[in-house]
């Protein structure tokens, strides 16, 4: 009968551990905790963005433009609209892959859209700015075709 009693008691003992770790587990400290007024996301997209800049000027041809593309997305959501398009409008285009390039001109047309300028969105989307787009994914065509209807 005592090892049963012994056992019982470990029995407890280890379900009284297993459930003030998972306690322990499942609250974040209250110091870690940011509070209502720090603009954590807003510091970190800036943070990005200007990384992203420095190592876009490091990069080359396509890799310049994918960061520059992302660094301009970030911008975008950050609701710097007319920074962002300034910075794709920068963008070399020569001798970038046709996915990349397609990237960079539909998301042009789309902030034209938004800023309600059809006739930017238009020369934006022009046959001889996208010469491949037969050879582009559906999901290209389907966005050109569409901005290009709703202008």
């Amino acid at each position: 009968m005592p090892v049963l009693s012994n056992y019982k008691v470990l029995l407890s003992c280890a379900s009284l551990c297993g459930l003030l770790l998972l306690g322990a587990c499942s609250s974040v400290p209250r110091d870690i905790q940011p509070s209502e007024n720090e603009p954590v996301t807003r510091t970190r997209s800036s943070n990005s963005v200007a990384q992203l800049l420095r190592r876009a000027d490091s990069a080359r041809g396509n890799n310049a433009a994918a960061l520059l593309l992302q660094a301009a997305q970030l911008m975008y959501e950050q609701s710097q609209t007319t920074e962002a398009d300034l910075l794709l409008a920068s963008i070399n285009m020569n001798g970038l892959d046709a996915d990349t390039g397609a990237d960079i001109l539909l998301f042009r047309a789309e902030i034209a859209q938004e800023q309600d300028e059809p006739r930017q969105v238009l020369d934006l989307l022009q046959s001889s700015t996208i010469p491949a787009l037969n050879s582009l994914d559906a999901a290209y065509q389907i966005r050109y075709h569409r901005l290009r209807a709703q202008a």
